[in-house]
């Protein structure tokens, strides 16, 4: 599958499931000229027209239809970017859905490589989610199958490999290394009902933003609102940083500068370069204490 972002950037995701093999590369696109070398090795020269793309994979030719973006039902279609948590820990996973429901996910744990293609099927009933079936998939033993619900750009639901059941969290994308501003809100509650959110982070390094909004949400009507949120951030299992009311960090002056400092005192905030890769945001309430939360993620720099 190749994504074309612009006439100037390519991405393509191969998934050969004959040989339980998927191979990834992107770059750019020089005149409709792309010449890419997959991450299996492979080789991957063509050009892309209006009309269609053509091009060599590994020597042989092949020939793809080109669809304009992914069609006029925006409702669900897109890129989605963000984690994975199951039996083995966090992962990463991409999910790609077209307007005609056909989906693709790929998951990545570590080096091992699990995904598919198949259909998403519409909810039965406005409260039910989204389910799909990926009948074509590589390093399962038998068919990957899912639910998920998108509000604002959020993708949230589970999936079942033969490895187990992961809970996602991914957050729609564009084809470039450049991290959208995302969000999500939810109830905030203790133990293991504190607000997770997930993000990936792509090319080079990049200086971002995370925000634990609260008090916010109340001067805007919002009910319970988080009185006094928490953030922690994590890569696998490391716990990065954390911060218990913006004003406390040391960069205080940056934040401020960046334009994005809350209104309220006590929300918190971590302004920081990350290098590539996944992470977790956690959103509790100090002392223990719940409400309804907002984690936010901004692209401050890049380098």
């Amino acid at each position: 599958m190749f994504c074309i972002e612009k006439n100037t950037f390519v991405q393509v995701n191969m998934l050969d499931i004959a040989g339980q093999v998927i191979g990834f590369a992107e770059g750019p696109l020089y005149h409709g000229l792309f010449s890419l070398k997959l991450t299996t090795g492979q080789a991957v020269v063509g050009t892309a027209t209006e009309n269609g793309i053509a091009f060599t994979l590994a020597g042989q030719p092949f020939q793809a239809s080109r669809f304009s973006t992914f069609g006029t039902d925006s409702q669900i279609a897109g890129r989605y970017f963000g984690v994975a948590h199951g039996p083995s820990g966090e992962s990463q996973v991409m999910f790609i859905i077209d307007s005609n429901k056909h989906i693709i996910m790929i998951q990545r744990t570590g080096t091992l490589l699990t995904g598919g293609f198949g259909s998403v099927t519409p909810p039965v009933s406005p409260t039910a989610p989204y389910t799909f079936t990926l009948g074509s998939f590589i390093g399962s033993t038998g068919p990957i199958t899912g639910s998920f619900t998108i509000t604002d750009g959020v993708f949230t639901g589970m999936f079942q490999t033969s490895a187990g059941t992961f809970t996602v969290n991914t957050f729609k994308s564009s084809v470039f290394h450049h991290m959208a501003n995302i969000s999500t809100r939810g109830l905030v509650g203790t133990g293991q009902g504190q607000l997770i959110g997930g993000f990936i982070i792509t090319g080079g390094p990049k200086l971002v933003m995370i925000r634990a909004m609260g008090p916010s949400l109340a001067a805007a009507g919002v009910s319970p609102a988080l009185a006094n949120p928490t953030l922690t951030l994590y890569a696998g299992g490391n716990q990065l940083a954390t911060n218990d009311d913006w004003k406390t960090n040391a960069n205080v002056a940056d934040i401020v500068a960046s334009g994005l400092a809350p209104a309220d005192d006590l929300e918190s905030v971590l302004l920081i370069r990350l290098e590539p890769g996944a992470y977790t945001t956690v959103v509790s309430g100090a002392g223990g204490t719940t409400g309804i939360g907002l984690v936010e993620v901004y692209e401050v720099g890049s380098d």
